[in-house]
C-alpha cells in the first residue's frame, strides 16, 4: 500500500510537469516577432568618401591605413605609412606616424602624436592635429587645432624615410 501511495505521488508530480513543459513550448510555438523594418542593403564605399573636404578634389586610387614599418623614437613607437606612385588617401594613428607619399596627388591625414609629413611629387595635401607636426614639401598644409592631443616633444624626431 506504501509503495502505491508513493508511486501515485510521483505519477503526479511527472503528470504536472509534463502538462506544464507542454504548455510552455506551445506558448513558445505562438510567439510571433513582428518585422523590424530593416533590410539587407549593400552600399559600395569609393575610397574618396573618406577624404576630408579639403581632399574631395583627389581622385584616389589607393587607401593606405596599414603601416609597412615601425621604429621607437623616445619610448613612443613611430608608424610608416608608405604611399605608391598613385593618388593615396593616408590616414593615420592616434599614435606618432610618418607618411611618406610618392608619385601622384596625395591626402595625408594625421591623429594624436607629433607626425612628420613627407610629400612627393604631385600636388599632395597634409592634415595635421597638432601644432607640433613637421611638414616637408606639401603643397597645402593644415592643422586642426581642436583636435590637437596635448603632446610635448622632447626633441625633433630624426628624419627617416
Amino acid at each position: 500500500m506504501r509503495k502505491l501511495r508513493h508511486f501515485s505521488r510521483f505519477a503526479i508530480l511527472a503528470l504536472i510537469v509534463a502538462v506544464m513543459s507542454s504548455l510552455a513550448v506551445a506558448f513558445a510555438a505562438s510567439n510571433t516577432i513582428g518585422t523590424s523594418g530593416a533590410s539587407d542593403s549593400q552600399h559600395n564605399v569609393a575610397i574618396g568618401d573618406l577624404a576630408p573636404p579639403s581632399c574631395k578634389h583627389i581622385n584616389f586610387t589607393n587607401l593606405v591605413t596599414t603601416w609597412s614599418s615601425t621604429y621607437r623614437w623616445n619610448g613612443q613607437t613611430v608608424y610608416v605609412f608608405q604611399g605608391t606612385t598613385g593618388n593615396d588617401l593616408f590616414i593615420g594613428t592616434v599614435g606618432y606616424d610618418d607618411f611618406n607619399a610618392s608619385d601622384g596627388n596625395d591626402c595625408m591625414i594625421g591623429g594624436g602624436g607629433i607626425d612628420y609629413y613627407w610629400a612627393g611629387a604631385g600636388n599632395d595635401v597634409c592634415l595635421a592635429n597638432g601644432s607640433d607636426d613637421v611638414f616637408y614639401d606639401c603643397e597645402s598644409q593644415q592643422i586642426a587645432r581642436a583636435m590637437k592631443e596635448a603632446v610635448t616633444p622632447y626633441e625633433r624626431r630624426p628624419a627617416k624615410r
